[in-house]
């Protein structure tokens, strides 16, 4: 269970993905955690995350998920996806 601590508040969003999770704060910031295999987490690698990690990426608007590919919205329509789709099976 994840204890959600002082640093975590306001939460703005919560994704579950069947894979991996991630959280948005209102600040803009997100955790992530959850298989990584195709980089699904965007922390630059592909090893697993077992435990809630900070992503590099700031400034963000909404999180959209679907099985292993992540898309991070930002400001003004611009957006990351993360995961390796070409080599993904689904």
């Amino acid at each position: 269970m994840i204890n959600f601590s002082q640093k975590w508040k306001p939460l703005k969003q919560i994704v579950c993905g069947p894979f991996h999770n991630i959280i948005l704060l209102e600040n803009g910031s997100t955790y992530v955690w959850g298989r990584n295999d195709f980089g699904q987490v965007g922390i630059g690698n592909k090893e697993d995350v077992l435990i809630p990690t900070l992503n590099p990426l700031k400034e963000i608007e909404k999180i959209l998920t679907l099985d292993l590919i992540t898309r991070l919205l930002k400001q003004k329509m611009e957006s990351s996806l993360l995961g390796d789709i070409m080599n993904s099976d689904n």
